[in-house]
């Protein structure tokens, strides 16, 4: 339980670190896919 003491804001702060880890994740793979076709076009 947490400073809060309400079981659901626990719950929708755990969804919302989901979402954050999904969203960084996302657009790490994003960048990395970018990067990777700019190496191609400039060799």
């Amino acid at each position: 339980m947490d400073a809060s003491g309400s079981p659901g804001f626990s719950r929708l702060k755990q969804g919302l670190t989901l979402i954050k880890t999904s969203l960084a994740s996302a657009v790490f793979l994003a960048i990395v896919s970018a990067s990777k076709a700019n190496a191609s076009l400039v060799s």
